[in-house]
């Protein structure tokens, strides 16, 4: 006889891609093992994958799928420690939260986070830059979906109420802007949990002639070969 066994929640991420980061791969392994371990005997999380990775398609997808009570969407350019989910989880669950945003920051400088609020002056989405340390949360307009936190409720008022995918795009808004200015239609508050921050992975294009500096082996004392014209010439005369 089979034990019966209930999913209390999903954990997707975004893929389509032939192959992804090994920093969040290790991550996506050891936070699946970790959660697991949290979870009470007979309950367990779903973890799933987009086939796609066009965003508001492949989150589309993952909804779809979702099961249990909630959903956690994280992108393949993050690292990120093993308790992230249940941190982020038991976050929204002790504050009775519905949507919960980690913390990561815009690959490009000045490397700003992805949390922002409106302006009602400007009109615009601004990015808060700097926030009260005296609390796990605070209320944010909006936010990338990068390490974001959804109860299956708000899925469901959006499309019983909007008649819109959550994450369909907004004119020329990503997936993740047209998911929040439908929370403020529905009447959802999101919420950032500052003390659950992710790494958002980037990389650089290195060229000797623009990024060695040769100063440093000098001021450190470390042995480097020195071509001159004269022992080049030395050199290939030797060969022949």
């Amino acid at each position: 006889m089979l034990e019966r066994r209930r999913i209390i929640g999903t954990v997707g991420y975004m893929g389509g891609v032939m192959s992804i980061p090994e920093p969040f791969a290790w991550s996506w392994g050891q936070m699946l093992a970790y959660t697991q371990l949290q979870c009470a005997d007979g309950d367990f999380i779903q973890p799933d994958r987009a086939s796609l990775s066009l965003h508001d398609h492949a989150r589309t997808e993952l909804i779809s799928r979702m099961r249990g009570d909630w959903i956690v969407m994280l992108d393949t350019d993050t690292a990120f420690e093993p308790d992230l989910v249940t941190r982020l989880v038991g976050t929204a669950n002790r504050y009775a939260l519905d949507v919960v945003t980690g913390v990561y920051c815009f690959k490009s400088p000045p490397h700003s986070p992805v949390i922002y609020m409106y302006n009602k002056e400007t009109e615009m989405q601004e990015p808060i830059v700097k926030w009260d340390h005296s609390g796990d949360v605070f209320p944010v307009d909006s936010a990338g979906a990068g390490c974001l936190f959804i109860r299956r409720g708000v899925i469901e008022k959006i499309l019983s109420e909007l008649k819109e995918q959550p994450f369909a795009r907004v004119a020329s808004s990503g997936e993740d802007m047209g998911f929040f200015r439908r929370l403020k239609k529905i009447g959802v508050q999101a919420w950032c949990a500052r003390k659950v921050e992710i790494v958002h992975l980037s990389y650089r294009h290195l060229r000797a002639s623009n990024d060695f500096d040769g100063r440093v082996f000098e001021e450190n004392g470390v042995l480097g070969h020195e071509y001159t014209v004269e022992a080049l010439s030395k050199e290939v005369a030797a060969y022949g």
